[in-house]
């Protein structure tokens, strides 16, 4: 059996940021530091920088704001890429977190596709399967106490596909 269309494009996101080697800055280098779906701190062993895409149950508003477009072949999924990379510099703009931000934006912009005759974008690798990827501006921020030294990286981005509800795993 095959990934339905939502893990492949998890799995997809995963290993493109995953190339982001930080241009040689050991504080931005992505490789092995990519995960699906995991909290900050969830482990002892982790390494920063760390970066996890997280998908979280949508708020009663945004559920009804989509609801209007939802049809068994069109679905969205909006997936939020948070990372923690030590705070080596105290400007915004000039520190490690913002860079990563930037390598992060520039990574899924190269990989959103152009749009096709019909519509589509061959983004990921996912031919046709892709309607529409936006990428939100993202920002950094100092997490809580217990994450001090730190700086988080925050990037909303919201992709549309196409699914077959009676066989998600095309």
């Amino acid at each position: 059996m095959s990934d339905p269309i939502r893990l492949k494009i998890q799995k997809k996101l995963q290993t493109l940021l995953s190339t982001i080697d930080g241009g040689g800055n050991p504080a931005l280098d992505l490789r092995n530091k990519v995960f699906r779906n995991r909290k900050f701190g969830s482990s002892e062993n982790d390494e920063y920088p760390f970066v996890s895409i997280n998908q979280y149950p949508p708020n009663r508003e945004f559920t009804e704001s989509i609801a209007s477009f939802q049809s068994s072949s069109s679905s969205e999924m909006v997936l939020y890429i948070e990372g923690l990379v030590g705070n080596t510099a105290l400007m915004p703009g000039d520190d490690d977190a913002e860079i990563l931000l930037a390598l992060m934006k520039q990574a899924l912009a190269q990989n959103r596709g152009s749009k096709t005759p019909n519509g589509t974008q061959d983004a990921l690798g996912l031919g046709s399967k892709i309607t529409k990827f936006d990428i939100a501006t993202g920002t950094t921020a100092v997490p809580n106490e217990v994450n001090a030294g730190y700086l988080m990286v925050f990037l909303p981005i919201r992709i549309q596909f196409v699914e077959d509800m009676s066989n998600p795993f095309t």
